[in-house]
């Protein structure tokens, strides 16, 4: 037997009493809030956005959400996600809007830079923190978030979750096939030059979310 025979015998064996581990215990909870009732993470995150000055607009209903989201949009030009990716009460509404208002995602960069209101949904919406959670895929471009001046977003009560723990907990299956995990804690901002906060250097000035039932 030469020095490879032996050494595969030796997994050979191994393998024959090889024993799986069991799976550990969940860890404990990282913060207070992933065992606090769900409402009391829609009311952190509400604070936790003013505090950011994000705007916020919570709507009692799917058709509320749809009326706000247009009375944001405006007369603005607008450059959203595609309809299947938003709640269908948004999409209905946004197909009233008139026609050139809503610039076509596969438009060339220039027509798209002329954009003037973002809309997308999130993933999820991080309670503790105020952040939005986006995925970037096909269907999901990372663009309506970061170009325009203003990024509208909707959040349904489902997308809220305690902390970013339990937000990657819940987006574990998607995140193996995701092209970026984008997220969001208020406008964009930066204080690198002389420590003057200035907003929307790397992407949008102004945060609007509408927050659903």
């Amino acid at each position: 037997m030469n020095a490879r025979e032996e050494i595969l015998g030796r997994v050979r064996a191994a393998l024959r009493t090889a024993r799986i581990p069991a799976e550990p215990p969940p860890p404990p909870p990282s913060s207070p809030l992933e065992s606090a009732p769900s409402h009391e993470w829609r009311a952190r995150f509400a604070a936790e956005l003013r505090a950011l000055g994000v705007a916020l607009h919570e709507e009692a209903s799917d058709a509320a959400v749809a009326e706000r989201v247009v009375a944001l949009i405006g007369t603005r030009r607008l450059l959203a996600w595609p309809d299947a990716t938003l709640p269908p009460a948004v999409a209905a509404r946004l197909a009233q809007l008139p026609a050139g208002q809503r610039l076509d995602l596969a438009a060339p960069r220039a027509a798209l830079a002329t954009a003037e209101v973002g809309l997308t949904a999130v993933d999820a919406a991080i309670a503790e923190t105020g952040s939005l959670l986006l995925i970037a895929a096909h269907d999901r471009p990372r663009t309506p978030s970061l170009l325009p001046p203003l990024h509208v977003a909707i959040v349904r009560g489902s997308d809220l979750v305690p902390t970013l723990r339990a937000a990657l907990a819940k987006l574990r299956h998607a995140l193996p096939s995701a092209a970026a995990l984008h997220r969001i804690t208020g406008p964009s901002r930066t204080a690198d030059i002389e420590l003057q906060l200035t907003l929307g250097v790397h992407g949008p000035g102004a945060l609007a979310v509408v927050l659903g039932p």
